[in-house]
């Protein structure tokens, strides 16, 4: 399964994307710079991050994000016939400006088995995802779904701003 792709479009229900841009186009959200994956990498292209939720680091932060806790219920609920989820490990909200990125990644450090990345691009961008052997565009209310193994980063937008929420689920895929 470690080279395993689903992608995913639409993401959400229409409605509910329109709520999530507005949380996370909102005065409220909390962003934090550098985000993660930074190490090695030139800070002056770090991209900004919220951790809204962390298992490990017992981080529970919804505040200004509520809404990606319905998104995620929602996703789960629509694919359930696929895919059974274990647990919650964590959820990251990414904001990169024109020209940040962050470091090639995985988002299982841990190595924790059965563990997917579901990426959800919350704006239009010229950017996306890059994987060592695939690039994948980043499109308004798209994502992916694939092994938390696998590296992979951001590809540099030229646009003002690009958003894009993280959630690494453990789950077994039926």
């Amino acid at each position: 399964m470690k080279n395993f792709f689903r992608k995913l479009a639409p993401f959400t229900d229409d409605w509910l994307h329109t709520r999530v841009k507005e949380q996370l186009l909102g005065n409220s959200m909390g962003w934090n710079f550098p985000s993660y994956a930074t190490e090695g990498q030139d800070l002056n292209n770090a991209a900004f991050g919220k951790c809204a939720f962390n298992k490990q680091q017992n981080i529970v932060n919804w505040h200004g994000v509520d809404s990606l806790t319905y998104v995620l219920d929602n996703w789960l609920d629509q694919n359930k016939d696929w895919f059974r989820i274990g647990f919650l490990n964590h959820c990251m909200v990414n904001l990169y400006t024109a020209g940040q990125v962050t470091a090639w990644h995985n988002d299982n450090s841990q190595r924790i088995p059965g563990m997917y990345s579901l990426l959800y691009y919350v704006d239009d961008s010229d950017g996306g995802t890059e994987f060592e052997d695939q690039k994948l565009l980043h499109k308004e209310n798209t994502g992916l779904f694939f092994d938390s193994n696998l590296q992979h980063k951001p590809i540099a937008s030229t646009q003002p701003r690009r958003i894009s929420v993280s959630w690494v689920l453990n789950g077994n895929i039926r």
